[in-house]
């Protein structure tokens, strides 16, 4: 993506849409098989780390009165993505705590979030068949989300 100075590698049996608004860019990377990775990319006021930008960001989220944004973070890892620091968290989404697991980064003035969601097929029919709404990222899409990651470079 040239206007925000990445790129990124995906399965080419993959649809991308463009979600973007006036307040940040967005992509959906989907896959026939279910598979739902999602980035957003977004101009960030320069905090001292992405620790403390994403503190800033959780507190956001905790406030917002939208309740599919409160967030319960189980795990974070550190990680380095093309020479940047960035953080590795699970996460649940949510009342029904809906695992999602994403990267942060900061780089060049804006603020990176890429996140692999619950497989969307496996869901449908888990929930048709028993009610349940199945709640983690099945290994399938964990492969492909850290393949995708794997790949990402900055352009400029």
């Amino acid at each position: 993506n040239e206007e925000y100075g990445f790129e990124l590698k995906y399965p080419g049996t993959m649809q991308v849409t463009d979600m973007s608004t006036p307040y940040f860019g967005g992509f959906d990377f989907g896959d026939r098989d279910g598979t739902n990775v999602k980035m957003f990319v977004k101009k960030a006021s320069v905090p001292s780390s992405i620790n403390k930008y994403l503190s800033d960001f959780d507190k956001s989220r905790a406030d917002s009165k939208d309740r599919s944004l409160l967030t319960e973070v189980q795990d974070v890892r550190l990680i380095e993505i093309d020479g940047v620091d960035a953080v590795r968290r699970i996460e649940l989404l949510g009342d029904i705590k809906m695992q999602v697991e994403t990267v942060y980064f900061l780089h060049g003035g804006y603020f990176y979030q890429i996140s692999v969601w619950v497989n969307a097929i496996a869901w449908q029919k888990t929930f048709i068949t028993t009610g349940k709404r199945p709640t983690e990222v099945d290994d399938a899409s964990l492969r492909v989300f850290e393949n995708m990651v794997s790949t990402f470079r900055f352009t400029e």
